[in-house]
């Protein structure tokens, strides 16, 4: 079994055969329950926010806040997840898992999922990368503008905390979200962005300042990904 991610090509360790069989799958089933609980009522697709929220089977030991999960499983690279693209990412689970002893099946999909991101940005360039992030923040909740500043657009306070774990701030950079969240807003006010006395301000970040964030984390990322060989 393969699944390709843009060029990338994961195969499993024994070639296992497809273990997702028909709509009655227990695990097939369960994935459409928790699409059907978490996806808005009129909306086809899971954003960031809903995706980190879907409750694993107990056997399955899957990290959900982990990038190079995310990449993987947004297979597109939409920034939003279908319910095709997670049955494709549970089948392809299931086929790893069985090559994997349970207290392993974790740490190695996430670093299947990881070096299967760092080949694409070898490929075709870290900006697929940095413009993947922007794209599950902008559809986690869209941008804001406010009439005083129609040519700044502001990301919430919500979608910069979701982003500092999913880039694991604070284990990496001992840095808490409200640490982060003021390094992100006094950047904004140094690039004359935002004034934070101005109280509207309080709970937004210029989405300029987190994609120049986000361009520094990826390429520093995969620079260090590069320097061990990978």
């Amino acid at each position: 079994y393969q699944r390709r991610v843009r060029g990338t090509t994961i195969q499993s360790k024994m070639g296992a055969t497809a273990s997702l069989q028909g709509d009655q799958s227990a695990l097939r089933t369960h994935i459409q329950n928790e699409f059907e609980r978490l996806r808005d009522p009129e909306g086809s697709h899971l954003a960031l926010s809903q995706l980190i929220q879907i409750h694993a089977p107990n056997d399955v030991k899957l990290d959900l806040t982990h990038l190079g999960t995310l990449f993987v499983l947004d297979s597109d690279h939409s920034g939003v997840v279908t319910l095709p693209e997670l049955y494709e990412f549970a089948q392809f689970y299931q086929q790893q898992s069985q090559a994997l002893k349970p207290h392993e099946c974790c740490s190695q999909m996430q670093a299947y999922c990881t070096l299967a991101m760092r080949r694409e940005a070898v490929e075709q360039g870290t900006s697929v990368i940095k413009n993947w992030i922007m794209r599950l923040v902008s559809h986690n909740q869209l941008p804001v503008t406010f009439e005083d500043m129609p040519e700044t657009e502001f990301v919430s306070r919500d979608s910069c905390q979701i982003l500092h774990q999913i880039l694991r701030v604070q284990p990496l950079y001992g840095m808490d979200f409200q640490s982060f969240f003021d390094l992100l807003q006094r950047t904004g006010e140094e690039m004359n962005l935002m004034a934070l006395e101005d109280e509207k301000l309080d709970d937004v970040v210029p989405t300029v300042v987190l994609s120049i964030l986000i361009s520094k984390f990826v390429q520093g990322s995969m620079d260090l990904m590069g320097q061990f060989g990978l």
